[in-house]
């Protein structure tokens, strides 16, 4: 290790590691980088399971999210639907 230079944290490493492998800054996911990590769908990957993840208030939502159960498409659809709802009122 060079003398200065900080090393990169495991955390810091996989965060690092999943953003490079799946981020696509044209996409323009609400909530960014975290958001398409969330929607990965490699339940192969060996880092899977430590993915780096959104804060979610809802713990059960958490949950199907980190084990790659959570249905992201429906989720955008209610989300659509709200918005199209509000700008009705």
């Amino acid at each position: 290790m060079t003398k200065g230079k900080k090393r990169t944290s495991l955390r810091g490493a996989i965060n690092n590691y999943c953003k490079w492998c799946i981020f696509d800054s044209t996409q323009g996911s609400e909530g960014g980088w975290r958001n398409q990590v969330a929607e990965c769908t490699s339940k192969d990957c060996p880092l899977f399971s430590v993915r780096p993840l959104p804060h979610y208030e809802d713990k059960s939502k958490l949950e199907l999210v980190r084990v790659g159960e959570f249905d992201f498409e429906e989720e955008r659809a209610r989300k659509r639907e709200e918005r199209l709802s509000e700008k009705e009122s």
